[in-house]
C-alpha cells in the first residue's frame, strides 16, 4: 500500500514525518552550531538531550540584516547635522529603506523540545515573573514607608536581573548569521550537535 506523505508538501502542522525529511543535509558548525541549509527543518527531537519530541514543534523566525542600511542612515544624520538641511535625512531614509528590502534576509524554523527540558523553561520563567514582582515590591516599600534606599537599589538590580533572565530564557537557540544558502545556529545541546556527526 502507498504512503499518502508527500514530503514536497508542507503540512499546516509540520510532523515529525515531514521534518524528518526536510533535515537532511544539515551539517556541523564550528564548535556548537549548525548549518541549516534554504529549505531544510531540524528534525523532530529536542535540541538539548535529542530524545523525540511528541508535542508540536514551536516556530521561530530568525532575521538578519546588512550593517550597510544602517551605515546610510548614519551617514544621513551626520550630514543633517552639519549643513542643517533635512534633504540629506529623506535622502539617508529612502536609502535606508531601499537598502534594507534588498540586503534583509529571514529564515523559519522549527524547534523540538521534549517535555522535561519544557517543563525547566516553564519554571525558569515563573521564577523570573516572580523575581520581577518581588523586586518592585522593594522599590514600592521603599518609597512608601521611606525605608533605606538600599531596598531601592536591590529593587531595581532585581528588576533588571528578571528581564534579562526573562529574555535569555525565551532564546531557544541563537542565530549565528544568514547568507544565501541558509542559516547558521547556534545553543544546541551535546546529544543533539552529536547526531550530526
Amino acid at each position: 500500500m502507498m504512503s499518502d506523505f508527500d514530503p514536497y508538501k508542507p503540512p499546516k502542522t509540520p510532523t515529525a514525518e515531514f521534518l524528518q525529511f526536510h533535515s537532511q543535509g544539515i551539517k556541523r558548525y564550528g564548535k556548537n552550531g549548525l548549518f541549516v541549509p534554504i529549505g531544510m527543518d531540524l528534525p523532530a527531537r529536542c535540541i538539548y538531550c535529542n530524545q523525540p519530541i511528541i508535542d508540536k514543534p514551536i516556530k521561530r523566525t530568525y532575521y538578519h540584516d546588512k550593517i550597510y542600511p544602517f551605515i546610510f542612515l548614519i551617514v544621513g544624520i551626520v550630514l543633517l547635522v552639519l549643513f542643517r538641511s533635512l534633504e540629506f535625512l529623506i535622502f539617508a531614509i529612502v536609502g535606508f529603506i531601499i537598502l534594507s528590502i534588498f540586503t534583509h534576509r529571514k529564515v523559519t524554523v522549527h524547534i523540538g523540545i521534549c517535555h522535561q527540558h519544557k517543563s525547566k523553561r516553564l519554571k525558569r520563567g515563573v521564577f523570573f515573573v516572580l523575581l520581577a514582582f518581588a523586586s518592585f515590591g522593594f522599590v514600592v516599600l521603599m518609597n512608601m514607608f521611606n525605608f533605606s534606599v538600599i531596598f531601592g537599589y536591590l529593587g531595581m538590580l532585581g528588576i533588571w536581573v528578571a528581564i534579562l533572565g526573562a529574555s535569555f530564557n525565551s532564546h531557544l537557540i541563537s542565530k549565528i548569521k544568514i547568507d544565501e544558502t541558509g542559516c547558521y545556529l547556534k545553543g544546541f545541546g551535546k546529544e543533539f550537535l552529536q547526531s550530526f556527526e
